[in-house]
Parts: C-alpha cells; sequence; structure tokens
C-alpha cells in the first residue's frame, strides 16, 4: 500500500487499550473460510483442472466473439501506467478488429464482436477507516462496478494511428455510465450495440481509452484486483456490503468482537455483468497493477489488518518466519497444519497458549530504517510469517472461478460458476492476463514481446524457495541479498536501479523500474530536494521513473491457469510489446 493512500495517523493505542483488545480478542479463534478449492497449486507443477463435477467439460470451439474485461489499479502512483494502458489499449482493438492479423505470428481470424468493460482495483475496507468513502472520498470503494461511474469522464482518450504506429489524444464522447462498450462490424450481429462497423472503431478507442484515464489514482491502497475480478465475473450472489460494526478512530477502529457481514445482493453489479458477458465469447482479462493484491477474506474478523494502528497488530509465533510464503489458509485443515508442521500461529488466537512463544512480547522494531515497524501500508505484506494469520483469499480461489463449473457463494453454498454458466464456454475460452510489477527481463523474448514462461521461469518468478527466486521478486523491507545498493548511481542495477533505504519502513523494495514519466500525479514521489539522492525512481529535478513492486499473488494465479495465461512486466516502455502479444493471445485463443 502506498504512503498516500492513507492519512497518518497522528496518535497510537495505549499498551492498555492494546492489551484490551488483544485479551477480547485471544478468547475467539479467528474464524476461517471455507472456500471452494482446498487443494494446493504448487509453483511449478501442471494444476489439475478443478476435479470431480467441477471440471469444464465443455468442447472447444471457436468464435470471433470477445468480451474484454479490464481491471485497473486506481490507487496511488497509478496515473502514469493508466497513462501508458489508455494510450496503447486502442492499438490492441485494431489488433483485433480492423486488421485481423496475428501480429507475431500472422493469419488468425479477426473479432467481428467485441465488449470491453472497465473496473477498478477498489472494493474499501470492509467497515474499517482505511478506505473509508465518507473520509477519503467514493473512489476508495468501486465496488467493482463498471466505469466510467455517472457523472465522471476522463477530459481525453487516445485513437491509434496506425499509419504512424502512435496513439493521438482526442476528445472523450459523451460516456454510458456504469456499461460496457460494444462494437460489431455488422448490426446484424447485434442490433443493440452502440458502435457498428469500421466508422465507428475510433469511437469505440476513444471510449475505452477515456474509461481507463477516469479510473483516476484515488482509489485504495489496499488494492484487490482478484477480488474485484471476482466479484464482477464469478461471485454468484455479489453482496451489496461486507462489512463489520466499527467505530473509526484516528488511533486505530474499534470494532470489538464485531465480523464481517455480508448483506444485500448487488443487483446494479448483475445487471452490468449481464450487459457485457455472454456465454459464447472468448472472456479476456487483463489485469493491471503496480503492487501485490490484497484480496482481504471478507468474513469473521479479518477486519483486524486494516483496523488496527501502527505497531499494534500482534506477531506470530517466531517459527512463522521460516513459514514458505506461498502457504495459505485455504480451511481449518491448513490452519491445524501451520501449527503442527511450522510450529506457527497468531499470538491472538487460542490454538494453544501464546505465552508460551516468546515472539508473543516482541515489539515492532523501533528504528524504521529498514525495520519491519509495523507500518499501515505493509499490512497485506508476509501475514503468515509476520502475525501468523493469512487474512487473504487464497489464489486457488481464483484459479478455480476461471477453469471450473462451481464457485462458492458467501454462505458456503456450491453454486455455478456465471462465467461457465450454459456450458457453451470451455476452458480454453479464457484468457487471464497481467501487465504487472515483474523485471522485464524474466517475461520477455529477446525480441521484447513476453514469452511464454515455462518451469523454470515461473521458478524465478514466485518460487516458495528464496534460493531459487530472482532477487527482484522477493518482498523485503530491507535490502534484498545479492542485490547492488544503490547510492546515487542507478546504473548500478539495470533492473531497478539498486536497493534503497526505506527510511520509515512502510514501504518495500522495487521489483523494477520502467522509462521517465511526466504525469503530474507521478512526480510527487520526488519532488524533495535531493531526492535522486535517495530513491532510484527519482531523477534530477525532480522527475521520476514508474516503479513496481514484485505482484506475487496475481503471478501464481496466472500461473494456476496454465496455458490461459499471460504476462507482461508494468515497467516495460509504453507497453507495446504487451498489447501485441496480448492481441496474438486472444487470436490464438480465438482459433479453431
Amino acid at each position: 500500500m502506498k504512503p498516500t493512500s492513507l492519512r497518518s495517523r497522528a496518535t497510537r493505542l495505549t499498551r492498555l487499550t492494546r492489551l484490551t483488545r488483544l485479551t477480547r480478542l485471544a478468547r475467539l479463534a479467528l474464524p476461517l473460510v471455507a472456500v471452494s478449492c482446498t487443494r494446493e497449486i504448487y509453483i511449478g507443477e501442471e494444476p489439475s483442472d478443478g476435479g470431480g463435477d467441477g471440471a469444464i467439460d465443455a468442447p472447444p470451439g471457436t468464435t470471433d466473439k470477445v468480451d474484454l474485461l479490464l481491471v485497473v489499479d486506481n490507487s496511488a502512483s497509478m496515473a502514469d501506467k493508466q497513462d501508458a494502458l489508455a494510450k496503447r489499449i486502442p492499438q490492441l482493438l485494431q489488433l483485433l478488429t480492423q486488421i485481423g492479423v496475428d501480429p507475431i505470428t500472422g493469419g488468425a481470424p479477426k473479432v467481428v464482436d467485441l465488449h470491453v468493460a472497465v473496473i477498478t482495483s477498489s472494493l474499501g475496507s470492509q467497515g474499517t477507516s482505511a478506505c473509508d468513502p465518507l473520509q477519503f472520498g467514493p473512489h476508495v470503494d468501486d465496488r467493482a462496478h463498471l466505469l466510467p461511474r455517472a457523472g465522471e469522464n476522463a477530459a481525453y482518450g487516445y485513437v491509434y494511428d496506425a499509419t504512424g504506429a502512435q496513439p493521438t489524444q482526442v476528445a472523450c464522447p459523451t460516456p454510458a455510465a456504469a456499461a460496457p462498450m460494444r462494437w460489431v462490424l455488422d448490426s446484424a450481429r447485434d442490433p443493440a450495440a452502440e458502435l457498428v462497423g469500421a466508422a465507428d472503431l475510433p469511437k469505440l478507442e476513444a471510449a475505452v481509452s477515456c474509461a481507463v484515464l477516469s479510473a483516476g489514482d484515488d482509489g485504495c491502497g489496499y488494492e484487490q484486483p482478484l477480488e474485484a475480478m471476482y466479484r464482477f465475473l464469478a461471485d454468484p450472489v455479489p453482496a451489496m456490503t461486507r462489512e463489520a460494526d466499527c467505530t473509526k478512530n484516528p488511533a486505530g477502529d474499534q470494532c470489538g468482537t464485531s465480523t464481517i457481514q455480508s448483506a444485500g445482493r448487488d443487483d446494479a453489479l448483475l445487471a452490468q455483468r449481464a450487459a457485457f458477458l455472454r456465454p459464447d465469447s472468448l472472456l479476456a482479462i487483463v489485469l493491471i497493477t503496480d503492487e501485490n493484491d490484497s484480496s482481504l477474506r471478507a468474513e469473521g474478523m479479518n477486519w483486524l489488518p486494516w483496523a488496527f494502528a501502527k505497531g499494534t497488530m500482534s506477531r506470530g509465533f517466531q517459527s512463522c518466519a521460516y513459514v514458505p510464503d506461498d502457504f495459505e489458509l485455504a480451511n481449518e485443515a491448513d490452519s491445524a497444519r501451520l501449527l503442527s508442521v511450522y510450529n506457527c500461529s497468531s499470538c491472538f488466537q487460542t490454538l494453544t497458549d501464546p505465552t508460551k512463544d516468546p515472539n508473543c512480547s516482541v515489539p515492532w522494531a523501533s528504528v524504521p530504517l529498514n525495520g519491519d515497524v509495523d507500518g499501515r501500508n505493509l499490512r497485506a505484506f508476509h501475514q503468515v510469517q509476520r502475525f501468523g494469520y493469512d487474512f487473504l483469499y487464497p489464489t486457488s480461489r481464483y484459479i478455480r472461478a476461471l477453469t471450473t463449473n462451481t464457485v462458492v457463494a458467501d454462505d458456503g453454498v456450491t453454486m455455478p460458476n456465471p462465467i461457465f454458466a450454459g456450458g457453451k464456454r470451455a476452458a480454453d475460452r479464457v484468457v487471464l492476463a497481467g501487465i504487472l510489477g515483474a523485471p522485464p527481463a524474466l517475461v520477455n523474448d529477446a525480441s521484447g514481446y513476453p514469452k511464454l514462461l515455462g518451469d523454470a521461469d515461473w521458478l524465478q518468478l514466485v518460487s516458495a524457495d528464496p534460493t531459487r527466486r530472482d532477487a527482484h521478486m522477493i518482498e523485503s523491507i530491507a535490502p534484498r541479498f545479492g542485490l547492488p545498493k544503490f547510492a546515487g548511481d542507478p546504473s548500478i542495477d539495470a533492473i531497478n536501479g539498486g536497493e534503497r533505504d526505506v527510511p520509515d519502513g512502510d514501504d518495500l523494495q522495487y521489483a523494477c523500474l520502467g522509462p521517465a514519466t511526466t504525469i503530474p500525479e507521478s512526480l510527487s514521489l520526488c519532488k524533495a530536494a535531493g531526492s535522486e539522492a535517495r530513491n532510484p525512481a527519482c531523477l534530477a529535478g525532480g522527475g521520476t521513473r514508474i516503479r513496481a513492486y514484485p505482484a506475487i499473488r496475481p503471478l501464481r494465479v496466472i500461473r494456476g491457469v496454465g496455458n490461459a495465461g499471460y504476462v507482461a512486466s508494468i515497467c516495460d516502455d509504453s507497453y507495446r510489446g504487451a498489447i501485441a502479444g496480448l492481441a496474438s493471445k486472444i487470436a490464438h485463443a480465438s482459433a479453431p
């Protein structure tokens, strides 16, 4: 989470208040979600198709009909990446529709019926003040509803000039709020489509790029792109609200023993889904985020990391530090195994006596320089290793949603998966692409196009064994072993400019740096005098480079969906290769 995403908290809970709250919590074991998939996904293995009655068995086919969903991170520092995406999305639309030729291999069929929708990563903070719309504005909880928002749109968008191979800025068309953009080559395909024929392609390009830019960068800093994707596409009964009963307090929210409750049904979202998602289309999903996913398991007392003040979260046992970072709590058996195999538990759970572990009385770092001070910006970081508990949805939730016929609703009932409703969409008619925090050198081939990733590539990106992972993809506050230290010259490391000192202990080391950006919202990182000597992302004179952090969870989901997955680096220059490769991926998925 970015430091600018939350207001600073001037005061902290007193030790007495903290002990009172934790004593109350110690009487309860945090309830664990019953999720739809209990199997584990091990990096380096081909995942199964979900098994049993949930497996997709619809026959493969062909389609020239595509539903394209863009899931855009709208937290602070995303303005430059949104601009880069908005400039290149029109090229993607042309590659799919007007040109109709695979940009890499040639000869692929073109799309003649296209729906495009845009949502953001902001889903609020489950009743706490961390991302409270009343305090921070409505965009911290977009509820996975479609953009543009009612009454809001960007001032300009882009169309793609194929002759000059450059995006061209244009005025935004009058938008249809919270609706997909629908285009067909021939009106006979869909008389209800707003945009028809080659003449309306520039209108489609402008409308989609304007919707991307309308996301803004004032969303919730606890990004939940995976859950936003799930809620919009696969949640069979999306709730109107998922909140605990909390009293907001600058020193830490007072939520007592309140639990997160799902209430109501979001009929507006269901109507938007119905307008976008066809049962027989190819579904292509693009995630763009510069940080790791923090999709909170919206149940029980999982509001804890969002509510507690800095330095007041209970630690996990000493042994938790050695739990592999791909360990996820998908069910109660996992929680028991965490204790029995790793001797890891949270100091506020009752699975064992917390006073028996000395870590429960160890305070967080008192020296913030490169130290873990339990900063609120990092509450989704290494939760099991730091807190002894996993507050996030397991990645298997999202792998299952993209590969099997059933999902589990909030009430624990197994229900048909809306993505595969009707049996007309086979599993090979789903594409999940990510433009994410990963070094371009790890995901691109020699020509600069994203490559087909093999087991060796995935081990470098997301292996649970840190000795097999590229050091740039390890999440860490302190400088990482084996990487050079930044000392004013970013050329010391061509990938991320070198390891920097984190003065407040509330940020992570970069996975990669991209080209310089001139987007004003992104320049605030480097406005202080001398920033270029402290941060490799900063340029002399206050300029800055695009920056990103390791996107471990989205990458593991993409790995888990097998051949349906596609990865590009958010640090790549202008996303030319990412967009051309994505067009190729969609075209091949549409081919016989």
